[in-house]
């Protein structure tokens, strides 16, 4: 995704992102000379945060030796950086447990998530990956992106979620291309990159759902990472499986995904009771839903019953499956199939400014020290028909805020910890804090005090002790202040809205004019843009960049043979064949014509055996009917690379394209290059025929 495009699904404000500490620990971890000490501190301002953190740093390889106790420990066992994509995991479930979108089932999104990050902690530290505590927060927002288009695109995303059907995952990335010119997997690596998550992270959750076609390196970090997400995955879908057929169909798949990763059967079977006991701890925690751990040797032997088309193929391009998307059949409690237009949802969380005037009421937090006095302006809240919670002391108290934004916050001055003014400095800094409505309650005192507090950030006061008459007044003119802001509220919304609905047809004509309509391919336009961008990275990293010119051998006997509509039948089933040949990373164009484009970042000696396999797919893969002649089409391939003597991108295409009229005057059919190092790959039975070439026949 280009960063255009993201900044304009930032700029709609409707991203998930961490809030309050995750923001406060994601903006330390950008200065380069934070200490582990004063990460620490923040994540000690939140006790359930603390109490997560010490809980991971004290699961599995973590774990050796004597138990973590204190936070700074925690922080010096795991690493800064981990720590930090921790906190940075946990924030953003806490701000964005539901949501708007009528086909997105929130509650299994995350109970999933939550198990697939435990797994792939777990088969992390069983592989001995490097650091498997960066395999939870990896599992935790390996799909960040779908919530991003759920909470970005409610309705459109909700459409899209009916016509998929719980399909495979290639389908639901299609009609997100289709639909938003971007997909989940794209949006989850530049947020994560965006929050400063490491690469290899980054990388991992783009590809998890087919890490075969990732282009990422065989023995990489994050290819290998990717394919532990992709097991852990098969995993989470057996933890929320809403009927036994959806388990054991989870858990055929589950069995040859593992094995990807060097896990048998037999080992299996204990990680995933290890998993299940992680998940169920951990949901606990979180007031996440799990389910009792079915039998997984039993789930495996009904599952070999079943027809599994991609059993056995846990990588394959075109049949990898969602890692969300259930077996079809009926849903059944307690979880039905994610995503699912008649999917249960837990009922929204409201966010700062929602305010119902009816008997929902508001929802209000109020923290006092005072049991009698807390007890007191509770039960009267409740009797009015609004939803409070509350608190003791000043910790207490911005945790209950940081989990449930609640719209009216009515604080004690004398609050234990830090006090009441120092808690009301803190919710000022913080996205909700600045819009939530705060009456501090304080003893009476002199004008300097009451400018402390209106300094601080409070909106009304009410003395201590407080009569019940000017409370309450004071409570009604609140909610007509928070009703006015909720209404504000909705009118951003909706401006939200519309930016990104603009931003999206942007985005498609954007696209529509860097298309070739016959192909679908990115056409010449794009391709001369991304080799100069390619070109620029290559140069800056010292990586090598390879350009292919592709020419379909006889095309014009194809025209006047069979005439145009089959002219461009071959160049879609062309195009096809060389989509489903090259790598994630790789590039391919229609250059014009009968020409394709490929782009690659290799060396030479790679490039021609790469070309070789293009030329042999396109020989063997298009029906013979399609050609003049009876026999296969074919290509002629032109390669070059860029080296110090290539001055220019357009220098790079040249030497690409007179390596092609090489090939062409080499008898078609064939691989070539003008490079100092040049060959010349034909087939086998037609290289006696080529007078005077240097001929390598890889075939």
């Amino acid at each position: 995704m280009q960063a255009k495009r993201f900044e304009e699904l930032k700029a709609t404000g409707l991203l998930p992102s961490p809030t309050g500490i995750g923001l406060e620990i994601l903006r330390l971890t950008r200065d380069e000379n934070v200490s582990a000490a004063q990460i620490g501190r923040v994540i000690q301002a939140d006790p359930a945060l603390t109490g997560r953190t010490l809980r991971l740093a004290n699961t599995g390889n973590a774990a050796s030796g004597r138990a973590i106790a204190n936070v700074a420990e925690a922080v010096a066992r795991l690493g800064t950086r981990t720590v930090s994509a921790i906190a940075l995991g946990f924030t953003v479930l806490a701000g964005n447990r539901s949501g708007k979108c009528r086909g997105f089932d929130y509650q299994r999104f995350w109970s999933h998530s939550l198990a697939r990050a435990v797994a792939t902690q777990v088969l992390a530290g069983h592989t001995r990956h490097s650091n498997a505590a960066d395999g939870f927060t990896a599992g935790l927002l390996a799909q960040i992106g779908r919530l991003a288009l759920a909470s970005i695109h409610t309705e459109q995303y909700a459409t899209v979620l009916d016509q998929w059907q719980h399909g495979s995952a290639d389908s639901l990335t299609r009609l997100e291309q289709l639909t938003f010119v971007t997909d989940h997997n794209e949006l989850t690596a530049v947020m994560l990159a965006d929050w400063g998550v490491p690469k290899t992270i980054c990388d991992a959750a783009q590809y998890h759902e087919n890490p075969a076609a990732s282009g990422l390196e065989e023995r990489s970090a994050g290819r290998e990472l990717a394919r532990i997400i992709h097991a852990a995955s098969r995993i989470a879908d057996v933890c929320v499986a809403a009927t036994d057929h959806q388990a054991a169909a989870s858990a055929a798949e589950l069995v040859a995904s593992c094995d990807a990763v060097g896990i048998d059967a037999r080992a299996l079977v204990a990680l995933f009771e290890k998993v299940f006991a992680q998940w169920a701890e951990w949901g606990g925690m979180l007031e996440i839903s799990t389910q009792k751990p079915p039998n997984l040797a039993d789930l495996i032997e009904a599952g070999r019953s079943l027809p599994a088309p991609n059993a056995g193929q846990p990588e394959a391009k075109s049949e990898s499956t969602s890692s969300d998307a259930a077996a079809e059949s009926d849903s059944v409690e307690p979880f039905e199939s994610e995503d699912s237009l008649e999917a249960t949802a837990e009922p929204e969380t409201p966010t700062v400014g929602d305010v119902r005037e009816n008997g929902d009421g508001l929802r209000v937090l109020v923290a006092d020290h005072d049991p009698s006095s807390l007890e007191f302006l509770e039960r009267f809240l409740v009797l009015s028909g609004h939803q409070v919670r509350s608190a003791g002391d000043a910790r207490e108290a911005l945790q209950i805020f940081f989990e449930s934004a609640p719209p009216l916050v009515i604080i004690d001055a004398a609050l234990p910890d830090y006090g009441g003014l120092e808690l009301c400095r803190r919710l000022r800094q913080t996205a909700p804090g600045r819009q939530a409505y705060i009456i501090m309650l304080t003893p009476p005192d002199d004008e300097e005090t009451l400018l402390r507090l209106f300094e601080a950030g409070v909106d009304d006061f009410v003395t201590k002790p407080f009569a019940a008459r000017p409370l309450f007044a004071r409570i009604r003119a609140s909610l007509r202040v928070v009703s006015l802001q909720n209404k504000v509220n909705l009118d951003r919304d909706e401006i939200h809205r519309v930016h990104a609905e603009l931003a999206v047809a942007h985005r498609r004509l954007e696209q529509d004019a860097l298309t070739d309509v016959l192909t679908g391919l990115p056409n010449r336009r794009y391709l001369i843009d991304r080799l100069a961008h390619d070109w620029t990275a290559a140069r800056r990293g010292g990586t090598p960049l390879a350009c292919m010119v592709v020419d379909i051998d006889h095309f014009k006997a194809v025209n006047d043979t069979f005439g145009h509509d089959v002219g461009d039948e071959v160049l879609r089933s062309v195009a096809n064949v060389l989509q489903r040949h090259v790598r994630g990373t790789d590039v391919v164009c229609r250059f014009g014509g009968e020409e394709f484009v490929v782009i690659s970042a290799t060396d030479f000696d790679s490039a021609l055996q790469f070309a070789e396999r293009l030329r042999r797919a396109i020989e063997e893969e298009l029906p013979r009917p399609l050609s003049p002649f009876g026999r296969p089409v074919t290509v002629s391939i032109g390669v070059d690379v860029r080296s110090p003597q290539t001055r220019s991108p357009e220098a790079l295409l040249k030497a690409a394209d007179e390596g092609l009229f090489l090939a062409k005057r080499s008898g078609r059919n064939c691989v070539a290059s003008t490079n100092a190092k040049a060959r010349i790959a034909l087939p086998a039975e037609e290289t006696a025929g080529v007078p005077g070439a240097a001929l390598d026949a890889t075939r």
